[in-house]
């Protein structure tokens, strides 16, 4: 029974009745419709609100972010419950040479020297080596392959620095030049076509050259506006990527 033949069948209701209850029921049909789209909007809000959690979720669970692939999600502890992206990974290519680098110098005669002491050219390179060694234990300086300054007037600011640890057991050589490019000195070190390692988040070249007799590993990097040269006969591989880390470390 529609709504007029109910109300024609009542035979008591007028009309304007008839209008009222006709509009209800319209209204109660738009209404349902209404509750229709209200469901459909909630269902469009609850999907949004789990995408937008889904990254959360991962960094929890310390899985890759398929938008971030350079990083992996860790938690962050200075946060609880928020993740951060750990890009401190490190990534070692070794790079095999068939012959050790040259140190190729310009004549450095004293009488062209600007003399200054380890602290001083430490403060000017920003690059503290000696304090920076002791996070992988007690080094000592030693004697000056030659004596550390300025050379040509303040032109020339190439340094060495040789420490061994306090055992004896460890030696590091160490050159270091801000104006002065460590690489452009160094002869035959491999840098055409050789594998980039990351350490620390520094970019360096790391190669290895091995005889029947010795062992060397070096690494040529650039840091904080300086580059360096690193070198040592005595570390093994691990122990030269410690010396690595602890120079590079921010």
């Amino acid at each position: 029974m529609n709504t007029r033949r109910f109300f024609e069948a009542m035979n008591e209701v007028s009309d304007k009745y008839y209008e009222e209850a006709a509009n209800y029921a319209s209204k109660r049909k738009s209404r349902g419709w209404l509750k229709d789209g209200y469901m459909a909007a909630c269902l469009v809000v609850m999907l949004a609100a789990a995408i937008y959690a889904l990254p959360n979720f991962l960094g929890q669970h310390g899985i890759t972010n398929p938008n971030n692939p350079n990083g992996t999600v860790v938690d962050d502890p200075t946060n609880p419950g928020s993740s951060v992206v750990d890009k401190t990974a490190d990534v070692i290519n070794m790079n095999e040479v068939a012959e050790l680098p040259q140190m190729l110098l310009p004549n450095l005669s004293e009488d062209t020297l600007i003399r200054k002491s380890s602290e001083e050219m430490f403060e000017y390179y920003g690059i503290d080596l000696a304090d920076r060694l002791t996070a992988i234990g007690t080094f000592t300086e030693q004697g000056e392959l030659h004596p550390h300054g300025f050379y040509f007037d303040g032109t020339f600011d190439l340094n060495w620095f040789a420490y061994a640890s306090e055992d004896g057991t460890q030696e590091v050589l160490i050159c270091i030049g801000k104006n002065t490019r460590a690489g452009e000195y160094l002869n035959s070190w491999y840098q055409s076509g050789a594998s980039k390692s990351k350490i620390d988040g520094t970019e360096m070249y790391l190669c290895r050259y091995k005889d029947t007799s010795e062992t060397c590993y070096y690494a040529v990097f650039e840091l904080n506006g300086c580059e360096l040269y690193v070198e040592s006969f005595t570390a093994d591989e691990s122990g030269f990527v410690s010396m690595l880390k602890a120079i590079a470390a921010d």
